[in-house]
C-alpha cells in the first residue's frame, strides 16, 4: 500500500490560510505557492519524520491485510 498521494492540510505561517499537500510532496520538500496570501512556501520534513511515519504505517497495513489474507491463522 502506498500512502504518498494521500493529502494533508497545514495553515500558512504568514496568513493562516489551509493548504493542502500530499505526503509525497512533504517527502520531497517542494516549494509550494500559498492559496490565500501567495507567498512561497518551503515545506520542511524535519529528520524524515514523514517518510519514517508513512513507511511505518505502509507496513502496519501490509501486515494486517496479509492476516486478513490468511484469515488469522
Amino acid at each position: 500500500m502506498d500512502l504518498s498521494a494521500e493529502s494533508i492540510e497545514f495553515e500558512c505561517p504568514a496568513c493562516a490560510f489551509t493548504n493542502t499537500v500530499t505526503l509525497r510532496q512533504v517527502e520531497l520538500e517542494e516549494q509550494i505557492i500559498c492559496d490565500g496570501c501567495l507567498e512561497m512556501i518551503h515545506i520542511h520534513d524535519e529528520e524524515s519524520s514523514t517518510r519514517r511515519a508513512r513507511e511505518d504505517v505502509e507496513s502496519a497495513l501490509n501486515s494486517l491485510e496479509g492476516l486478513f489474507k490468511r484469515g488469522f491463522t
